[in-house]
């Protein structure tokens, strides 16, 4: 994947002199249901994208915050306030659809009182609906992985499909 991302940005800015470029801003919230641990999460994430647009290709970073509620069968309900920043590649199609993928390069995660769990890696892909002006109907599938909790090692993860709403601006 960090492969994909590499190339892909190389060649966008290769051809960045032959193109029409502009500054990106995307801010973005959405609804997520999923799993985290074997058990039911749902929440909402609102976050931004900050990059260049390139002809039909859209690079830049990502910032994400979230605040998810794991419906677990023994010991009530985890709330789980995550915080994610990667690296974004948008593909612009004509056919009023973008394409998009984000590589986590920081996680975290705070569990209701617990210590913060931190990981790197994870990823978020996604579709969006690009048919109305300066907004954009968006479906996406998300991982995230953490892979410390304070000294200790760990291995969790939580995925989750998310409706959300963007707005990139040009």
């Amino acid at each position: 994947m960090k492969k994909l991302l590499s190339a892909l940005a190389f060649a966008a800015i290769a051809f960045s002199s032959v193109t029409s470029h502009a500054l990106l801003i995307e801010p973005f919230i959405g609804y997520g249901m999923g799993d985290y641990e074997g058990d039911d999460t749902t929440g909402l994430e609102y976050g931004g994208r900050l990059g260049f647009t390139l002809a039909v290709v859209d690079i830049g970073g990502e910032f994400a915050k979230g605040d998810f509620d794991a419906d677990r069968d023994t010991g009530g309900d985890l709330n789980l306030e995550t915080t994610d920043m990667g690296l974004f590649i948008a593909i612009e199609f004509p056919i009023l659809l973008r394409a998009y993928a984000t590589y986590f390069l920081s996680s975290e995660a705070k569990p209701g009182t617990g210590t913060k769990m931190e990981g790197d890696g994870g990823y978020r892909l996604g579709v969006g609906f690009t048919g109305l002006p300066f907004l954009s109907i968006n479906l996406e599938q998300t991982l995230r992985k953490w892979d410390e909790q304070g000294s200790s090692s760990i291995s969790e993860d939580m995925s989750m499909t998310m409706l959300s709403i963007s707005l990139p601006l040009p």
